[in-house]
């Protein structure tokens, strides 16, 4: 993201020299900062307590030469850049692929039992009509 100076600077009154960063560090915190007004206003947030989100968007009711600029690609907040979710959703279908096929593979082979068990049935009532046969 780029801003120019003059989105994030600010000056006080009757000190034209000056200018000040709207943005402070916060004591007694490591990599941490506070950010003012003065940066703010180039952003619209949003704050997510369910899932512990900030999300910020660019305030384009700034004039353009003071607007912050996006480049680069922005990822949604639940994606961190690699290719997990679409990895998660392959394994989820080849998952219920392989259950399909598991539930095919028994339905053939229990039609295959019950295909052997009717033709030795049928075995069975010819030799028993060969044998009547010959008895008579």
């Amino acid at each position: 993201m780029e801003i120019s100076p003059v989105g994030y600077t600010y000056g006080l009154e009757n000190t034209e020299s000056e200018c000040f960063i709207g943005i402070e560090m916060i004591p007694e915190a490591e990599n941490e900062y506070r950010l003012g007004t003065v940066f703010l206003r180039n952003f619209y947030t949003a704050l997510d307590y369910e899932n512990n989100l900030i999300l910020i968007g660019v305030n384009s009711n700034v004039p353009e030469k003071d607007r912050a600029h996006m480049t680069g690609v922005a990822l949604p907040p639940n994606l961190d850049g690699t290719k997990s979710g679409y990895v998660m959703i392959i394994f989820v279908l080849m998952f219920i692929l392989f259950g399909i096929a598991i539930i095919a593979y028994k339905k053939d082979q229990a039609n295959n039992d019950l295909r052997n068990k009717i033709e030795e049935e049928n075995i069975e009532e010819e030799v028993d009509e060969s044998q009547e046969e010959e008895q008579k």
